[in-house]
Order: structure tokens, then sequence, then C-alpha cells
């Protein structure tokens, strides 16, 4: 699969400290993300001839790429490195409270959504604006721009702050639904 093959160029190049081979490694980068997009729209165009087992290959390798946020910041040095793992933890925390919702309460949401004439937010403009802000993949695009213009390490704050924001809102967000389906024993919303 030559998505994969870009994350595996992208990470050494990210973390070694001359901004064009950076802004090389933020361009591997943007070909994972556009193969790493390109396949899942297959997929689920042709869900027939999917698997499970690649659909959990598909999110398992969409996943590394939070993880470039490490090597990113140690390529800018400093203390830029532990901002990176903490972008990258609160990614992965934000992915751990939604699978542990969905696995512990997901059947009890989806049944109280039958009975409460629940409509979704993801049609809305501002959850797209949500969506595009806090979803690592979204704004990939600047990253070699940004590290060519010197701003990498603005780049890795602001991911920061969008990622620690985006983890209380989700916590929150989600203890709210767990809450609710506790509250109507679902029944309903």
């Amino acid at each position: 699969w030559g998505g994969s093959r870009h994350w595996e160029e992208s990470g050494p190049l990210l973390a070694c400290g001359r901004l064009p081979l950076m802004a090389l490694g933020g361009f591997c980068l943007v070909l994972y993300t556009v193969f790493d997009c390109v396949d899942g729209d297959m997929a689920r165009a042709c869900p027939e001839t999917g698997s499970p087992a690649g659909q959990y290959w598909g999110e398992l390798v969409g996943n590394f790429y939070l993880v470039c946020y490490i090597p990113l910041a140690a390529g800018l040095g400093g203390g830029w490195p532990v901002l990176g793992a903490l972008v990258t933890v609160c990614k992965l925390l934000v992915i751990s409270i939604r699978n542990n919702f969905w696995q512990t309460l997901g059947g009890l949401w989806e049944k109280s959504k039958e009975t409460s004439g629940y409509v979704p937010y993801t049609g809305s403009w501002y959850y797209k604006v949500y969506y595009n802000l806090t979803d690592p993949q979204a704004h990939v695009f600047l990253l070699p721009a940004l590290i060519l213009a010197g701003l990498g390490g603005q780049f890795v704050a602001a991911s920061l702050l969008i990622s620690s924001a985006d983890l209380v809102f989700i916590l929150v967000f989600h203890l709210l639904r767990a809450g609710r389906i506790g509250s109507r024993k679902g029944r309903g919303l």
C-alpha cells in the first residue's frame, strides 16, 4: 500500500532539523493523507468487497498520522518535542474517549436516538468547521509551507491549543451523552 510508505519517509525527514527536508517530510504527509483519504473513499464506495479487517487496518494506519507531531517537534528542537508529544497524547485520548463511549454505550445511544427524533449535527456548518479545525489531516496541507516559512513551532503550538480544547470538549460532550442515556434509561434523549 503506497500511503504507508510516505509515513515511513516523513517521520525521519520531519525530525532532521533542516527546514527544506522537514518541508519535504511535510509534503510526504500530504501524500500520505491523500492516499489515506482515497483508500477510505474507495472502501466506502464498494462496501461489499470490504472487510472488518480492512476497516480496522484503515483506522490503524490513519491514526499513525497523530505521531507526526513528535518528529516535527523534535526537528524544531528546544522545548518543542514536549509540546509535540502533548499534541499526540491529546489526540490519542480523544480517540480513546470516543471509542470507549461507542463500545460501552453506543448501542443504547442509537436506541435512544430512534425514539427521540434526534437530528445529527454532522451536516451543519458548525460541525464542518469543528471537524476541519480538529482533524489532524484537515490542516496537513499547510504544513510544508509553514515549515519553509519558519512557522513549524507555531503550527505545533496552535495544534496543542486546538487539541487540548478538543479533548475537553469531547470529554464533556460524551459525559453529557452518557448522562442523558443514564437518566432516560434508553427511552429517548
